[in-house]
């Protein structure tokens, strides 16, 4: 019976590649469907949000001798326009933007049209003020692919665990294996999203995003010249409110449970994850692109 549900858990992870593989992480007619009637071009001017919004989050740190400055907020469009002013003041104040959202992104009909109006605000702003533009988010079409495996895994092996512990006591077999299959439901629970929620959880990917943030920060940093650390006064970091949260709690944490977590991440999503940096820089009525790494 065991190897039955193992089997099972091995046919459902073999049916998420299938399904998600062709169409990658993003599913243009879903997704579009949900804000189709958001105006995805970036906002102009400071104005009253159509909606309450959730508050911004703000945190800073320096690695390498360079200020970082995080501003966290959600990336939608009443966001955009409830922050707007904050935003220009905080991009015509700093050295570089580093974004959630490439600039490839803001031209990919499949993204979020709500998430467009947010960072093409972002880089509008950036763009108006001759500061370069900085991408380095590990999302993967791949890694999506792992994180709904790992989500269906923990579906399974709960499962397992719950049909095994109401097992007769003379299978004492099968009962040995729950504590192991009750673990391995919780090492591989995916669907937390608050900071201090998926921060208590080992392969959760939304937490891997904010610790390679914060590992990339660090990289990128050390990249900055004196001369263009002169252009101003801090790197600011405009990401959603989760990751800069997520990234202030592990700043105040030992760094040996900071190094455990990451540990987790090189052997799982650090393997299939996008490991580049691209830089993009105003120039004529375009962007340059440069890659960091």
């Amino acid at each position: 019976m065991l190897g039955l549900r193992l089997k099972l858990a091995g046919a459902l992870l073999g049916a998420t590649v299938l399904i998600t593989g062709g169409a990658g992480v993003y599913s243009k007619s879903k997704r579009n469907a949900i804000d189709s009637v958001v105006d995805p071009a970036p906002v102009t001017a400071q104005t009253q949000a159509g909606s309450p919004v959730e508050p911004s989050h703000y945190a800073s740190y320096t690695a390498n001798g360079i200020p970082i400055l995080l501003f966290g907020a959600a990336h939608t469009r009443n966001s955009a326009a409830a922050y707007y002013g904050t935003l220009d003041t905080l991009i015509s104040n700093s050295i570089m933007v580093v974004s959630e959202a490439s600039i490839d992104d803001l031209n990919d009909e499949r993204n979020s049209r709500d998430g467009k109006a947010y960072y093409g605000t972002v880089a509008a702003l950036a763009r108006k003020h001759g500061k370069p533009f900085v991408y380095m988010d590990s999302l993967s079409a791949a890694g999506g692919v792992l994180s709904l495996g790992l989500t269906l895994s923990s579906i399974v092996l709960l499962s397992c665990a719950a049909s095994t512990a109401m097992t007769t006591s003379k299978d004492r077999q099968s009962q040995k294996c729950l504590p192991f299959m009750l673990l391995a439901t919780y090492l591989s629970f995916a669907g937390a999203t608050g900071p201090k929620e998926y921060m208590t959880y080992v392969l959760n990917r939304h937490d891997q995003r904010t610790l390679e943030l914060m590992h990339r920060l660090d990289y990128l940093s050390g990249q900055i010249s004196s001369e263009e650390a002169l252009k101003g006064n801090y790197v600011l970091v405009a990401y959603g409110s989760t990751h800069t949260a997520g990234a202030e709690i592990y700043r105040n944490i030992p760094a040996p449970l900071v190094w455990s977590k990451q540990a987790f991440y090189a052997a799982t999503f650090d393997l299939v994850d996008s490991d580049r940096i691209f830089r993009y820089v105003p120039e004529g009525d375009g962007w340059r692109k440069e890659m960091v790494r």
